[in-house]
């Protein structure tokens, strides 16, 4: 069926095109459209702790979601201090996100190698300089 709709809006953004030449370029809505059924990329970074079994926990979620963010150089605003956050808030969220990517790569890279047991939960222990308070176990179980 994917096959069959894809076909249709090709030929239909082709004709457009050609309709109106000006209007629209036919490279450009091709590539979206063969593009709409691709998985998202928080989709495929959730995908390995899926695979695994590893349990994510609410704010795992939250920092996943804040990657390409973080990954371009902005700083997530983890706490919704806004746009006008002091400096201190805002390396404070930098140091959450990097420690909540830590623990999560941990758990991915143990699991992997057969580890079963605990990791060390690096955002809890560090709650006094992130100023992040959390509901979570010190340890997470692997």
């Amino acid at each position: 069926m994917w096959k069959k709709y894809r076909k249709t809006l090709l030929d239909v953004a082709k004709e457009f095109s050609k309709t109106y030449p000006d209007k629209l370029k036919y490279e450009k809505p091709e590539k979206g459209i063969n593009d709409l059924n691709k998985a998202t990329n928080t989709s495929k970074l959730l995908r390995p702790f899926e695979e695994l079994g590893i349990r994510l926990e609410r704010e795992d979620y939250k920092v996943i979601n804040t990657r390409n963010k973080f990954l371009h150089g902005e700083a997530p605003d983890i706490t919704g201090a806004g746009e006008g956050r002091y400096l201190e808030r805002l390396n404070a969220d930098l140091q959450y996100c990097a420690l909540r990517f830590y623990t999560l790569l941990s758990m991915i890279i143990l699991k992997n190698a057969g580890y079963k047991g605990h990791v060390l939960n690096h955002t809890r222990f560090n709650e006094d300089s992130t100023g992040i308070r959390l509901n979570e176990q010190p340890y997470r179980r692997v």
